[in-house]
C-alpha cells in the first residue's frame, strides 16, 4: 500500500510539472504570432514579457523569420527579415492534419460570407504550411500547418539573452 502512495505522489508531481512547464511538443494546439520590427525590438519585448512572468522558452528560425517562443507554448514574438514577406506580422497558427484541406474549407466559408481571401506562398510546401489573408481579418493571417512533429526540423537560435 505504501508503494502505491509513493507512485501516486511521483505521478502527481510529474503531471503538475508538465502542466505548468511542459517541455514536450505535445499537445500542439498551434500558437499566436505577434510581429515586431527587428531583432532588437524582439529582445526588448521578450524581456518585458519575461519580467511580467512569461519567460522565453527558445528561439528558432523558420524561413525568413526568427521566432521567440515563450513558455506558454502559445505566444510567439517574431520578426521577418526586411522585404522577405508579404505577410502581416500577426497571425494565428493552427496545427491540423491536412493544411491544404483545412485552408480550402476556410476559403469556402470566407467566400460564402462575402469576404475575399488570398492563399499566400511562404517558402514552404503548402501541404506542410498554408497561409491565408482576408479582408475578414484586421491585419493578420490565418496559418494552417502540420503538427510540430511532422514539420521539417527547425533551426534553434542561440544568443546571449
Amino acid at each position: 500500500m505504501f508503494w502505491i502512495w509513493i507512485v501516486t505522489l511521483i505521478w502527481a508531481v510529474i503531471a503538475t510539472l508538465l502542466l505548468i512547464r511542459n517541455p514536450l511538443p505535445c499537445p500542439d494546439r498551434g500558437h499566436r504570432a505577434f510581429g515586431v520590427a527587428s531583432k532588437e525590438a524582439q529582445k526588448v519585448i521578450v524581456a518585458i514579457l519575461r519580467d511580467a512572468g512569461m519567460p522565453l522558452r527558445f528561439r528558432f528560425r523558420s524561413g525568413p523569420s526568427e521566432h521567440a517562443l515563450l513558455w506558454d507554448n502559445m505566444t510567439d514574438i517574431h520578426f521577418v527579415d526586411s522585404g522577405a514577406s508579404p505577410l502581416p506580422g500577426n497571425g494565428i497558427s493552427l496545427a491540423v492534419k491536412d493544411p491544404l484541406q483545412a485552408a480550402a474549407r476556410a476559403i469556402e466559408r470566407l467566400k460564402a460570407a462575402g469576404f475575399s481571401v488570398q492563399q499566400l506562398e511562404w517558402g514552404m510546401a503548402p501541404e506542410l504550411l498554408t497561409v491565408l489573408t482576408s479582408d475578414a481579418f484586421s491585419s493578420w493571417a490565418l496559418v494552417f500547418r502540420r503538427h510540430i512533429l511532422r514539420m521539417p526540423p527547425m533551426v534553434i537560435v542561440k544568443d546571449a539573452d
